[in-house]
Order: C-alpha cells, then sequence, then structure tokens
C-alpha cells in the first residue's frame, strides 16, 4: 500500500479495527466490505485507492503491518 495522505489511510483501518477486531484475515475482509459499501466516509475501492489505501492483495503486507501498529498504538476513530 502507497500512503500518499497517511491520515486517511490510518484513519481507514483504524475505523476497521474498531468494527471488526485485530484477527488476519478477518480484518481485511471487513476492509474489502467497509470499501464496497462505502462505510468509511462515503468512500469507495477507487477513492480509497486515490487517498493511497490499496486493497490489491500485493500490498496487504503493507496494510497489515499497518494494522499491527495502530492496534499496539489503540488507535481510534470515528467516520465523518
Amino acid at each position: 500500500m502507497v500512503i500518499d495522505d497517511g491520515v486517511i489511510a490510518e484513519e481507514f483501518v483504524a475505523f476497521c479495527l474498531e468494527r471488526r477486531g485485530h484477527e488476519w484475515p478477518e480484518l481485511y475482509d471487513e476492509m474489502c466490505r467497509v470499501a464496497s459499501h462505502r462505510l468509511f466516509r462515503g468512500m469507495g475501492y477507487r477513492e480509497l485507492h486515490d487517498h493511497g489505501v490499496s486493497l490489491s492483495l500485493a500490498n496487504m503486507e503493507r496494510l497489515a503491518s499497518l494494522a499491527a501498529t495502530l492496534s499496539s498504538c489503540g488507535t481510534s476513530v470515528q467516520a465523518s
């Protein structure tokens, strides 16, 4: 995942962590569900990608790393 707008990426991952918990791959499934239903700030896959959040399998390791970092920090966010 290339994070052009790290704040949006972190808020998206934190939002998904709050909804689903910290277990992988269930968290990844939740991220895809959130994107497909535009549950985070009305953003879908394209809008998230425009903010540097790629949910492609090729970027899964970076996404998992960000989730692990945020989980260990106890980060939380509210969706707008």
